[in-house]
């Protein structure tokens, strides 16, 4: 479904960006009614005033999403469309310790009628 897209963006997004032989990170917790998800890579980061803009369509960071990293600049924007979708919210942040965390919160309703099998 869509928010398995939006996943999928999000996790592809920070596999390609984090530095070589690190790991991505997936966390995923709940309180009260909602799922918190947080997927941390080892990256470069982003400029701090950057961060609200990398969910728009086709905006790339200058030195890193560049036309050879053989994006659209897209996968974010799909992502962010999906999560408030489902009245959701996504963010990013830069770890203190280098990389971005992009924390994506939803109703914890919303999520399982989505991720459902049957």
């Amino acid at each position: 479904g869509i928010l398995a897209q939006a996943f999928e963006n999000v996790i592809r997004n920070a596999v390609h960006y984090t530095a070589d032989n690190t790991a991505v990170t997936v966390i995923l917790t709940t309180a009260q009614d909602q799922l918190n998800i947080e997927i941390t890579d080892n990256g470069a980061g982003i400029p701090e005033k950057m961060l609200d803009k990398i969910f728009a369509p086709f905006f790339r960071v200058a030195d890193a999403r560049d036309r050879q990293s053989g994006g659209t600049g897209i996968g974010l924007a799909i992502a962010k469309s999906a999560i408030l979708h489902h009245r959701g919210t996504i963010m990013a942040r830069n770890n203190s310790n280098g990389g971005l965390i992009v924390q994506i919160v939803l109703p914890l309703q919303s999520a399982t009628e989505e991720f459902s099998v049957g």
